[in-house]
């Protein structure tokens, strides 16, 4: 990431120059601009550290300029914080006919050792292909994360993942910019 962080210009003498973030980031296909306006910078910023691995979420817009495109960033999140915080839910997958009491004690511990805010949904996979969707206890819910999905992944059957379809966690900023007539 080169970054290089700016100030904005003060539009009344009261005013303070607020800062924001630009920068370029290498992608697999080349690389793209990026801007963190103020109030992205002042929530986000410090995420924003030369290879730290993270997400952004924002929207793409034509560059003023350049011809290529811009990502204007709303949301900053470390990397490893994003399965916890896209997460709506974790269902775990089992075959009633292989299922055993030692699968069950392995699968509590697991679970014991990823405490977090995530759903826990079980299924119930029978022969006939009928599946039986139980909700686990509100107190069992899990801190979704590689880790756990590797270890879940060795003693159940399947597991499913519900993600946040959204770009990102809060609602995208209104525009300060309005079009004459629409």
């Amino acid at each position: 990431m080169n970054a290089q962080k700016r100030f904005t210009k003060p539009k009344r003498p009261d005013e303070m120059p607020r800062p924001m973030m630009s920068f370029r980031l290498d992608t697999l296909d080349g690389s793209v601009s990026a801007v963190a306006f103020p109030e992205a910078f002042a929530q986000f910023g410090i995420h924003l550290q030369p290879d730290a691995a993270v997400m952004l979420c924002g929207s793409v817009r034509k560059d003023n300029g350049g011809g290529g495109n811009t990502l204007t960033v709303d949301e900053v999140y470390p990397i490893d914080e994003v399965p916890e915080r896209f997460t709506l839910g974790l269902s775990l997958h089992v075959n009633v006919g292989t299922w055993s009491e030692e699968r069950m004690r392995e699968l509590k511990d697991v679970i014991r050792r990823h405490p977090g805010k995530t759903p826990l949904n079980l299924c119930l996979l029978y022969p006939d292909n009928a599946k039986v969707h139980l909700r686990a206890a509100s107190h069992l819910t899990v801190r979704v994360s590689e880790a756990l999905v590797k270890e879940c992944g060795k003693i159940v059957d399947g597991l499913y993942v519900g993600t946040r379809k959204e770009a990102g966690l809060r609602a995208p900023p209104e525009s300060k910019w309005k079009r004459n007539g629409g």
